[in-house]
């Protein structure tokens, strides 16, 4: 399986993020008035604005977030078996070029 990779703009991505982080906290308050703000776009940026989410307030907690999680175990591991594999190519093309004679 390929991993998955992103194919808008990075404002596409934050205009995503922030469509999903409002309706994480309208829904956190029980707000009734949910489903109407998150399919009209007038609302939805009245109430970015409530929450204080603009562009550069995303962007600080995706760095945020990211430091966070380079300190977690699985990137730890993530980290390491990406080092072996690429560790594993170089051996194999060292091998190649002595057999090559190179």
């Amino acid at each position: 399986m390929e991993e998955y990779k992103f194919d808008g703009s990075a404002y596409e991505f934050l205009g995503i993020m922030r469509w999903s982080l409002i309706a994480r906290e309208m829904q956190k308050e029980h707000r009734k008035d949910r489903f109407d703000v998150l399919k009209d776009s007038t609302k939805l940026e009245e109430i970015a604005d409530e929450y204080g989410m603009d562009d550069y307030a995303l962007i600080k907690e995706l760095i945020r977030l990211t430091d966070e999680l380079k300190n977690t175990e699985f990137y730890e591991r993530k980290s390491l078996v990406e080092a072996l594999l690429q560790f594993a190519q170089e051996l194999e093309e060292k091998e190649t070029n002595v057999e090559n004679g190179t």
